[in-house]
């Protein structure tokens, strides 16, 4: 098969130069097979980019037959790991940016670096991790570096660049429809707060997307609000969003929101009455998240938040529920859409 796209002309004693800017650059399509003649090499690219002294223009490339990336990876794997090895691993993975997070069972340990540089070589990125785990009050992500230079990464989702450091932040792909969910949310008129802002999860999404009136974003953690205030920076929604360093109960005004974001999973409806405190005072509404067991479900988060609101008070509407994904194997992460009407 064929497509048509956007080439550069090269001549041929050039070509190797300008792939190599091609390369850097992240636009010449790898979808397409690079053409040549006795004088010029045709390089295809994704975006129609000029570059001084070559001429742009439009051409007929053949399409590079898929290949499946497991495949590869296979391929791979059997250069550098004992063959009755390899069924043992793990084929899945996450990729942020230009990093491949795995796990990988301890009793493989010592073939964790040229398994980590089979990711990287099938994969065509520059970092893999193997993960550990989480731990403490900022669930700190446990990430061990096996292969490539490691260090912060640009993530894009949605139209949204996130930059990150993988192995002192968390970043979970397994929430992406959620996050896309949450882009379409809110309006130009509102105020909204996220309550725990990470280094943008939830908050660049609506201010990239929804672009409300004004958006604050408390993070506790200094690591994620310093790549917080570098991601507000980089989607340009300085003029939206209001970073705030500090726990959310004394950091954030009250009074002032029409919806209230509350990403976090672990014990939430601690902070429940400060959400109905940053509410304006007809109330609005609050994006409530919490983990759930398999036997009760939605009805768990249900029961607590409604138990909550009663003891301050305040009358609640469940307008939405929904499952976000599974956490552990009996436990499930969920979130509530409510309506709150103070009384």
């Amino acid at each position: 098969m064929k497509r048509i796209s956007w080439a550069i002309k090269v001549p041929k004693e050039k070509a190797e130069d300008v792939h190599k800017i091609l390369l850097k650059r992240k636009i010449i399509d790898r979808n397409l097979k690079t053409l040549s003649d006795d004088r010029f090499v045709y390089f295809p690219v994704i975006t129609p980019t000029k570059i001084e002294g070559f001429e742009l223009l439009k051409m007929e490339f053949p399409q590079r037959p898929t290949i499946n990336p497991k495949v590869r990876l296979l391929e791979e794997l059997k250069k550098r790991v004992p063959e009755n090895i390899i069924s043992q691993i793990p084929l899945y993975w996450e990729i942020l940016g230009d990093a491949i997070i795995i796990k990988l069972p301890e009793y493989l340990d010592s073939y964790k670096e040229v398994i980590g540089e089979s990711f990287a070589k099938a994969l065509n990125k520059r970092s893999v991790y193997v993960e550990r785990g989480v731990s403490g009050e900022y669930r700190v992500p446990k990430m061990e570096l096996v292969w490539g230079p490691g260090g912060p990464v640009i993530h894009k989702e949605n139209g949204v660049l996130y930059k990150l450091d993988p192995a002192k932040v968390m970043f979970s792909s397994g929430n992406i429809d959620e996050r896309i969910r949450m882009s379409k949310i809110s309006s130009k008129r509102e105020v909204v707060v996220d309550m725990f802002a990470g280094i943008g999860y939830f908050a660049l999404q609506i201010a990239v997307h929804s672009k409300p009136r004004i958006l604050y974003a408390a993070e506790k953690n200094p690591i994620a609000y310093s790549f917080l205030i570098e991601n507000i920076r980089i989607n340009r929604v300085e003029d939206i969003v209001i970073p705030l360093l500090g726990d959310n109960r004394n950091v954030l005004p009250e009074g002032v929101a029409d919806r209230v974001v509350m990403g976090y999973l672990h014990g939430t409806e601690k902070f429940l009455e400060k959400a109905f405190m940053i509410l304006k005072p007809n109330g609005g509404f609050v994006h409530y998240h919490d983990l759930v067991h398999n036997d009760l479900g939605i009805k768990e988060a249900r029961d607590r938040v409604l138990r909550v609101a009663e003891h301050h008070g305040v009358e609640i509407a469940i307008m939405n529920s929904r499952y976000v994904k599974s956490y552990s194997p009996n436990i499930w992460h969920i979130v509530l859409d409510l309506r709150v009407c103070i009384k």
